[in-house]
């Protein structure tokens, strides 16, 4: 074993090389920056002071040429380090999160371009360096938020241990061969070639590599009809007929699909359906439709941005053809591998954080274990404003029976649910009804004895505010909108400013220095990191109040399931 992990700045690669010393006891592992600093004697903050970025990456490329004579090894490098100049004989790991794109702000590292905002520097070596990962890496592992320690799944899946799923095979494969030799030895349940994605001499290459009982030939351009017909007479090979294209001419076909408003129709195959699903309503009638013949029936409905992915993986043990991602995919809605692995074969009900957005959310990691303890998985569902009346009753018919309630929905579930008005962020459809509970209070209250300050700000807040000002009544409120204060109190210099407003919220404009920063966020793009950053003060991470609340949601969850 010779891995390479690479990925973004603050992405999480040496806490999975951690997890992976773990894994795999006997490969020796190795984060270069801790190479970097042992090799120096210093931190490498004080390299970059002292001899700036070119000469640090003149010594990081010496470490790790002389990491290379192990005769096996996993390294994780730095988001700046060369990696077009790794070896292509080692095979390159691309550790990538769903909120690479939005960016990072840093407290504690060295900055690249101080002349730029710390977002900003994030985000500009984001569109730099992510055409080099896409370019030099044989893998890309999608790891999910909030990981912080062992992982069932993760485990799983650098053991290699699929449990099933449909991979479609395109381009991004091929281009990697050492990916493509891992893939053909894993356990999925077929491998989809599709003739719009691949090249006939791809395909042919493929039907000689793969088992041949794992094959699905997809028919999705009438222009390479007559070659991919050839492969499906000479291998009989199980076959999927895109309905867009006409009537199929094969007197035997396994699957019809159709990927527009229309259902399937024919006799004695199977039927996919895999529109463009815009609403709840539209979501439920698919639904709807599946479960009247869900032994001959697979709905896969599609979004723009991936919204369904929670649905198709609820889908799972419900129906016959279930897609996974590997990469970059053939569908946004595709669930990543390790998604797939958390979801047992066998539920009848799921829990879910409900809000927008929530691709950000650690609350699918930070409850996965223990709704697992009760054969139940947890998603992340995206449910916007607007949306919330019709989406209610559509979850609950599909076997939604916990819930976290985030933003912008927390004022707003219990007018939807029938109970009495308030902010709340807990909820399950018990025997005797929904029951509600907020349990953010219980957070900050948990904050309360740090929080030793006269002169307290809090900085915007929406379905926060409430609690907020349970545990801290005199605290002087502002909007973070208008920038001044939401009452008629006399204004005040804040010792501490509570930041209690989305994580974009415009900052404070005033003279204010405050001593330190407390985030009810804890996205690493907030916007009190980069304040509390310009202010050199102390910033406190909502993290912690997370944790507190969400052990709190799993009591109440506890006592009413």
């Amino acid at each position: 074993m010779k891995w390479i992990l690479l990925g973004h700045r603050g992405v999480g690669k040496s806490s999975l090389l951690s997890r992976l010393s773990r894994v795999f006891p006997e490969v020796p592992t190795f984060d270069l920056d801790h190479e970097v600093a042992q090799f120096m004697g210093k931190p490498i903050s004080e390299v970059f002071r002292e001899r700036g970025e070119s000469a640090f990456r003149e010594i990081e490329k010496k470490v790790f040429s002389d990491l290379l004579v192990h005769p096996n090894f996993v390294i994780s490098v730095g988001g700046g380090f060369p990696v077009d100049l790794i070896p292509q004989e080692l095979y390159r790991i691309w550790v990538k999160r769903k909120t690479d794109s939005s960016g990072r702000i840093f407290l504690d590292r060295p900055r690249l371009l101080p002349q730029n905002t710390p977002l900003d520097e994030f985000r500009i070596k984001y569109l730099e360096r992510e055409p080099r990962f896409q370019r030099f890496s044989d893998e890309v592992y999608e790891m999910s938020e909030g990981i912080r320690g062992e992982d069932l799944e993760e485990k799983k899946y650098f053991l290699r241990q699929m449990d099933g799923g449909i991979l479609t095979l395109g381009q991004e494969h091929l281009q990697r061969p050492q990916w493509l030799e891992v893939i053909s030895k894993m356990n999925f349940d077929r491998f989809e070639l599709r003739d719009d994605l691949l090249k006939k001499d791809q395909i042919e290459s493929l039907i000689h590599k793969l088992p041949k009982e794992k094959i699905l030939l997809s028919y999705r351009d009438r222009n390479s009809l007559s070659s991919t017909r050839y492969f499906q007479e000479r291998w009989k090979l199980e076959g999927d007929w895109a309905l867009e294209l006409g009537p199929c001419p094969f007197s035997e076909i396994q699957i019809l699909s159709s990927h527009t408003s229309s259902e399937p129709l024919g006799l004695g195959a199977h039927y996919k359906w895999s529109p463009l699903i815009l609403t709840w309503k539209d979501l439920k009638a698919g639904f709807e439709w599946q479960q009247k013949d869900p032994q001959r029936r697979s709905f896969l409905p599609r979004s723009q941005f991936g919204r369904w992915s929670w649905f198709r993986l609820m889908m799972k043990p419900k129906q016959k053809m279930n897609f996974v991602r590997w990469g970059v995919g053939s569908a946004a809605d595709q669930p990543t591998l390790v998604e797939y692995l958390s979801v047992p074969r066998d539920f009848h009900q799921f829990a879910a954080v409900v809000g927008d957005p929530i691709f950000h959310s650690y609350s699918p990691q930070y409850h996965k274990s223990f709704f697992q303890e009760h054969r139940m998985p947890y998603f992340a569902v995206q449910v916007t404003r607007e949306e919330l009346g019709s989406a209610d009753p559509v979850l609950k018919v599909m076997g939604l029976i916990c819930a976290s309630i985030t933003s912008p929905l927390k004022e707003l579930i219990s007018s939807v649910v029938g109970l009495e008005p308030g902010s709340f962020n807990t909820l399950i459809f018990a025997k005797n009804g929904a029951a509600l509970t907020n349990t953010d209070a219980i957070g900050l209250r948990s904050w309360f004895h740090m929080v030793q300050a006269k002169n307290i700000v809090v900085w915007g807040g929406g379905g926060t505010l409430k609690p907020v000002m349970e545990v801290f009544p005199h605290a002087q409120q502002y909007s973070a909108s208008r920038g001044e204060p939401r009452t008629s109190f006399v204004e005040v210099d804040p010792e501490i400013l509570i930041w209690a407003g989305e994580p974009q919220a415009p900052q404070p404009q005033k003279t204010w220095l405050p001593k330190a920063i407390y985030d009810l966020n804890y996205r690493e793009d907030s916007g009190a990191r980069e304040y509390a950053a310009q202010l050199n003060i102390e910033y406190q991470s909502g993290l912690y109040l997370f944790e507190e609340q969400a052990r709190a949601q799993q009591e109440f969850w506890r006592k009413n399931l």
